[in-house]
């Protein structure tokens, strides 16, 4: 009889405790629904922190060539602008800007073609602190690709083939810009 009050008070008590925490769980999952729709809201919009394309050359021009005679301005994005206009028209320059995804890859196909030259650039100007600094400021473009790919699972299945085809092309084009 004694053993039957303990089952009964313990499932008593854990039916209390299942009604709290679903009612917790809940309202945690909902919140975190809440700020991942924000920040997806947010990037899918261009509002806010992605509200630019920060990787294009020109954004990053007017970022750190405000005084041209600065070493990242010398010796890291002028010759990231030259490399990137050998490889681009005008046009095709432009039409990046357009796109993040292809963007982030074409920044960072060029700056791997260029670091060797730009680290020996900033080594002669004893300044060798900047490429590190640099990429930690420009290169946490992951985040824009996984964003990017979280938005095209939600359009569906379809719409995410074709989107991979049409990158897997887009990729192979610019690689063959690299090719020499």
């Amino acid at each position: 009889m004694e053993n039957l009050i303990y089952l009964i008070g313990g499932g008593i008590l854990l039916l209390f405790v299942y009604k709290f925490a679903k009612q917790v769980l809940l309202k945690v999952l909902l919140f975190i629904c809440f700020i991942g729709l924000t920040i997806f809201g947010l990037y899918y919009f261009a509002i806010g922190p992605f509200s630019g394309n920060f990787l294009h050359i020109d954004e990053l021009f007017n970022k750190y060539c405000e005084t041209p005679n600065s070493p990242t301005c010398q010796c890291i994005v002028k010759p990231l602008k030259q490399d990137m206009n050998e490889r681009f028209t005008k046009a095709e320059l432009s039409e990046l800007k357009k796109d993040r995804l292809q963007t982030a890859y074409v920044f960072q196909k060029s700056l791997s073609e260029i670091s060797k030259k730009s680290k020996a650039c900033l080594a002669e100007k004893d300044q060798d602190q900047l490429w590190s600094q640099f990429i930690k400021e420009n290169l946490h473009l992951d985040n824009a690709i996984v964003d990017e790919i979280e938005s095209l699972f939600h359009e569906g299945k379809t719409s995410l083939d074709e989107k991979i085809e049409e990158t897997k092309e887009a990729k192979e084009n610019l690689d063959r810009k690299y090719t020499n």
